[in-house]
């Protein structure tokens, strides 16, 4: 019987590090229509109002700063932004894209800002992370001294007008990686 009980207790401590340490090499940068980071469709009758979060999960050398930009189709107007109290205050905003840095690293789900937006038709449409215009690309400066860039990967897009239970609306992700609909299953 003890045998059987040390063999259990091997087994349960071989587990821990792949749940407790399961971070993925590189970062996902994500469009959300909620501050809980489950939801990316947003959907209403006429002229109507959404909220549009941005989201990073780092990878395993955690996350000091973001470069992106978003493209916004025609059938949207921008509205009021709102930077999480973590990023210090912008002296004159980049009409290239977003660099924003936090004040400390995160190893976790982070927001970087959310957006007021204006949908003015009911054609379906998508709000997406693009490359930052300065330096071609979306990426994550990580933990490691130096702050070195790393590539991010982008998670989802921001559907306009596509209803829940549609293909856009169901699936995590718009790259093909399994370990972002992974983590989202332990939120």
């Amino acid at each position: 019987m003890r045998v059987r009980h040390i063999l259990i207790s091997a087994f349960l401590i071989a587990l821990i590090p792949s749940f407790v340490g399961a971070q993925s090499p590189i970062g996902y940068i994500g469009l959300y229509s909620n501050d809980m980071h489950d939801s990316w469709c947003v959907t209403g009758v006429g002229f109507y109002q959404a909220t549009m979060w941005v989201w990073c999960i780092p990878g395993m050398n955690g996350m000091v700063c973001a470069e992106f930009n978003i493209s916004y189709p025609a059938n949207v107007i921008r509205g009021a932004l709102n930077y999480n109290p973590l990023i210090p205050p912008l002296i004159v905003p980049n009409p290239n894209g977003h660099s924003l840095c936090l004040i400390e690293c995160y190893w976790d789900w982070i927001w970087m800002f959310n957006e007021t937006i204006f949908v003015t038709t009911p054609d379906r449409t998508l709000i997406e992370i693009i490359p930052h215009g300065d330096v071609g690309v979306y990426q994550f400066a990580n933990c490691e001294d130096g702050f070195p860039v790393e590539p991010c990967i982008k998670l989802t897009n921001l559907y306009i007008n596509y209803e829940s239970g549609e293909t856009e609306c169901s699936a995590t992700g718009v790259e093909s990686s399994s370990w972002g609909a992974i983590k989202s299953l332990f939120r």
